[in-house]
Protein backbone atom coordinates (compact mmCIF):
# COMPACT_ATOMS: atom_id res chain seq x y z
CA UNK A 1 0.00 0.00 0.00
CA UNK A 2 1.31 3.63 -1.04
CA UNK A 3 2.34 6.15 1.45
CA UNK A 4 1.11 9.55 1.28
CA UNK A 5 0.75 12.62 2.48
CA UNK A 6 -2.91 13.74 3.34
CA UNK A 7 -4.54 17.40 3.77
CA UNK A 8 -7.86 18.62 5.60
CA UNK A 9 -9.38 21.72 5.15
CA UNK A 10 -10.91 22.82 7.98
CA UNK A 11 -14.33 24.93 8.79
CA UNK A 12 -11.99 28.07 9.27
CA UNK A 13 -10.25 27.55 6.13
CA UNK A 14 -7.33 26.27 7.08
CA UNK A 15 -5.46 23.42 4.91
CA UNK A 16 -3.68 21.40 7.56
CA UNK A 17 -0.97 18.67 5.06
CA UNK A 18 -0.22 15.71 7.46
CA UNK A 19 2.12 12.65 6.46
CA UNK A 20 2.82 10.10 5.45
CA UNK A 21 0.96 6.83 6.11
CA UNK A 22 -0.90 4.38 4.03
CA UNK A 23 -3.81 5.40 6.21
CA UNK A 24 -5.68 8.62 6.45
CA UNK A 25 -5.37 10.90 9.50
CA UNK A 26 -7.75 11.12 12.23
CA UNK A 27 -9.12 14.01 14.56
CA UNK A 28 -8.67 12.68 18.37
CA UNK A 29 -7.74 14.17 21.63
CA UNK A 30 -4.60 15.50 21.67
CA UNK A 31 -1.58 14.27 22.82
CA UNK A 32 0.86 16.99 22.22
CA UNK A 33 1.62 19.74 25.02
CA UNK A 34 2.25 22.17 22.85
CA UNK A 35 -1.54 22.11 21.95
CA UNK A 36 -2.51 21.39 25.54
CA UNK A 37 -0.99 24.03 26.84
CA UNK A 38 -2.46 26.89 24.08
CA UNK A 39 -6.21 25.24 25.67
CA UNK A 40 -6.44 23.69 22.88
CA UNK A 41 -7.59 19.83 23.24
CA UNK A 42 -8.25 18.61 19.62
CA UNK A 43 -5.23 17.29 17.36
CA UNK A 44 -5.46 16.39 13.55
CA UNK A 45 -2.98 13.73 12.53
CA UNK A 46 -1.21 10.90 14.04
CA UNK A 47 0.22 10.33 17.63
CA UNK A 48 3.29 11.78 18.62
CA UNK A 49 6.03 12.03 17.71
CA UNK A 50 5.40 15.28 16.11
CA UNK A 51 7.62 14.25 12.61
CA UNK A 52 8.03 17.79 10.09
CA UNK A 53 8.37 17.15 5.84
CA UNK A 54 10.44 19.49 3.86
CA UNK A 55 6.87 19.79 2.21
CA UNK A 56 5.79 21.76 5.35
CA UNK A 57 3.72 19.14 6.49
CA UNK A 58 3.87 18.11 9.83
CA UNK A 59 2.18 14.74 11.60
CA UNK A 60 -0.72 16.26 13.07
CA UNK A 61 -2.03 20.36 13.92
CA UNK A 62 -3.57 21.60 17.09
CA UNK A 63 -7.44 21.96 16.19
CA UNK A 64 -8.92 24.95 17.88
CA UNK A 65 -11.99 23.77 19.99
CA UNK A 66 -14.63 25.31 18.03
CA UNK A 67 -12.96 24.22 14.44
CA UNK A 68 -13.86 20.99 12.42
CA UNK A 69 -12.25 19.19 9.68
CA UNK A 70 -14.35 19.01 6.77
CA UNK A 71 -12.84 17.22 4.26
CA UNK A 72 -9.57 15.12 3.58
CA UNK A 73 -7.64 13.99 0.96
CA UNK A 74 -4.77 12.61 -0.46
CA UNK A 75 -1.96 13.91 -2.24
CA UNK A 76 1.71 12.96 -3.22
CA UNK A 77 1.27 9.44 -2.38
CA UNK A 78 5.17 7.96 -2.79
CA UNK A 79 5.69 10.63 -5.27
CA UNK A 80 2.55 9.82 -7.48
CA UNK A 81 -0.65 11.64 -8.20
CA UNK A 82 -3.26 9.35 -6.31
CA UNK A 83 -5.84 10.41 -8.19
CA UNK A 84 -4.49 8.54 -11.48
CA UNK A 85 -5.79 4.95 -12.22
CA UNK A 86 -4.89 2.05 -10.56
CA UNK A 87 -5.14 -1.51 -10.48
CA UNK A 88 -5.58 -4.47 -7.99
CA UNK A 89 -2.97 -7.18 -8.14
CA UNK A 90 -2.52 -9.72 -5.95
CA UNK A 91 -5.10 -8.14 -3.40
CA UNK A 92 -3.35 -5.03 -3.68
CA UNK A 93 -3.19 -1.33 -5.37
CA UNK A 94 -0.72 -0.56 -7.83
CA UNK A 95 -0.79 2.69 -10.22
CA UNK A 96 -1.30 1.73 -13.51
CA UNK A 97 1.87 3.06 -14.67
CA UNK A 98 3.76 0.28 -12.70
CA UNK A 99 2.79 -2.28 -15.65
CA UNK A 100 1.34 -0.32 -18.09
CA UNK A 101 -1.84 -2.45 -16.78
CA UNK A 102 -6.08 -0.80 -17.69
CA UNK A 103 -6.27 1.08 -14.93
CA UNK A 104 -9.64 -0.20 -13.89
CA UNK A 105 -9.82 2.47 -11.23
CA UNK A 106 -10.13 6.00 -11.83
CA UNK A 107 -7.87 6.54 -8.21
CA UNK A 108 -5.98 5.30 -5.92
CA UNK A 109 -8.96 6.07 -3.11
CA UNK A 110 -11.41 4.32 -5.20
CA UNK A 111 -9.34 1.05 -5.80
CA UNK A 112 -8.68 0.78 -1.75
CA UNK A 113 -11.94 0.93 -1.02
CA UNK A 114 -12.57 -1.87 -4.02
CA UNK A 115 -9.65 -4.24 -3.26
CA UNK A 116 -8.50 -5.21 0.39
CA UNK A 117 -5.88 -7.13 0.88
CA UNK A 118 -6.42 -10.69 0.93
CA UNK A 119 -9.87 -10.25 -0.28
CA UNK A 120 -11.77 -12.07 -3.15
CA UNK A 121 -11.74 -10.05 -6.49
CA UNK A 122 -15.15 -8.50 -7.72
CA UNK A 123 -13.93 -8.79 -11.48
CA UNK A 124 -12.50 -5.50 -11.49
CA UNK A 125 -8.51 -7.14 -10.62
CA UNK A 126 -5.53 -7.32 -12.83
CA UNK A 127 -4.07 -11.11 -12.21
CA UNK A 128 -0.45 -11.45 -13.01
CA UNK A 129 -0.77 -13.78 -15.30
CA UNK A 130 -3.05 -11.67 -17.21
CA UNK A 131 -0.88 -8.61 -17.16
CA UNK A 132 2.02 -11.06 -18.54
CA UNK A 133 -0.11 -12.46 -21.25
CA UNK A 134 -1.26 -8.34 -22.28
CA UNK A 135 2.57 -7.21 -22.16
CA UNK A 136 3.38 -10.16 -24.58
CA UNK A 137 0.42 -8.85 -27.12
CA UNK A 138 1.44 -5.73 -26.90
CA UNK A 139 4.94 -6.61 -27.65
CA UNK A 140 3.97 -8.39 -30.59
CA UNK A 141 1.60 -6.15 -31.60
CA UNK A 142 4.18 -2.95 -31.75
CA UNK A 143 6.85 -5.23 -33.61
CA UNK A 144 4.03 -5.93 -36.34
CA UNK A 145 2.72 -2.34 -36.66
CA UNK A 146 5.46 0.08 -35.22
CA UNK A 147 8.33 0.00 -37.57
Amino acid sequence: MSLCFWRGTTSKGRILPVGKSASPPTVAASEYASCINDGRSRRFGYPPPLLTFSNGAYSAWCLGNDEVVISIEQFDCDGLDPNQPCDCLNGGCVFATTYNTSGVFPSLAACQSGCAKNSNCTGECVDPAEIAALAQALNTLQSKFCH
